[in-house]
Formats: structure tokens, C-alpha cells, sequence
């Protein structure tokens, strides 16, 4: 099934820099993937109902999903994030951005914006998390945060 616009008009190329990320396996081909199916099972239910609820009652869409390794280091060069590959929970199917979609495509409001409230009090009516003040398309599920203790303390 193909949930959540699967790769069809939330496909976009990118361009990625030299750097560390080099060799790394990247299953996108420089892509960016707004699929519910790319999820972790424990965390595609919650998401799913999220990402009904907002279509139905709001702007926003599901932007952006399962991040590839060679992704994350690019939006970590560009600082679009501040994780490195592996210290997102993209890469581990636990996080999806959720974006306004307006006449003309994406909208980017400020991060002060009242729009983002709602994104966050609609995430949290799905027991998920969405607290990150820079970041605020990011929506985590909860089991993000011990799969992130386990990836910490392994390094």
C-alpha cells in the first residue's frame, strides 16, 4: 500500500556534497520520500491516523519520511538538520516531517507561526511528539527515544 502520496508528486532530486557520507547506502538515488510504508511498523498507525486527521482539517502533508543515510548528511551540511546520518530518527523509520501545502506547493511559515501549534497538538492527540523549536515540521514517535539511548550508548 501506498500511503501518504507514496513517492508519486513528493518525489524531488538532491544534490549531495562530498563528504563523509560517501559510500554509504542510499536507496532513493538522492530522493525524498513521503511514504507511510517506509515507517516503522510500531510507529505507521499513529502516523497514519496523523496524516488523515491533517488532510482532512488542515494544510498540512506529509513531506518527507524514511531519510537515507547520505539525505541526513546532506541536510546536515546545508543545516537543515543537526543530525548526522544515523542520529536522526528518519533513518530508523521513527520521524516524518509535515509541511503546509498552499495553491502555489510548500510553505514554509516562520517558526513562530500559529500554524505549527496546531501540527503540534495534532501529533500529540496521536501520542506522538513534535518539540523541537528549530524543527518544526518534525514529528517523532516515542520509541524514538529509547532506539536513540541505544544508539548512543553503542557509540
Amino acid at each position: 500500500m501506498n500511503r501518504g502520496g507514496g513517492l508519486g508528486p513528493h518525489r524531488t532530486a538532491r544534490k549531495r556534497p562530498a563528504g563523509p557520507h560517501q559510500g554509504l547506502p542510499s536507496i532513493g538515488m538522492d530522493m525524498r520520500y513521503a511514504s507511510l510504508d517506509l515507517l516503522a511498523p510500531v510507529a505507521r498507525t499513529a502516523f497514519a491516523g496523523l496524516d488523515a486527521y491533517l488532510r482532512r482539517e488542515t494544510r498540512f502533508r506529509l513531506f518527507e519520511t524514511y531519510r537515507d543515510p547520505a539525505a541526513q548528511e546532506t541536510a546536515f551540511a546545508a543545516r537543515t538538520s543537526k543530525a548526522r546520518a544515523f542520529e536522526s530518527a528518519h533513518q530508523f523509520g521513527l520521524a516524518a516531517d509535515f509541511v503546509p501545502y498552499g495553491t502555489k506547493g510548500w510553505e514554509w511559515p516562520a517558526t513562530d507561526h500559529p500554524e505549527w501549534d496546531d501540527l503540534r497538538r495534532a501529533a500529540q492527540s496521536f501520542g506522538l511528539l513534535n518539540g523541537i523549536h528549530w524543527d518544526r515540521p518534525h514529528v517523532e514517535h516515542r520509541a524514538w527515544i529509547g532506539v536513540r539511548a541505544l544508539t548512543r550508548s553503542a557509540s
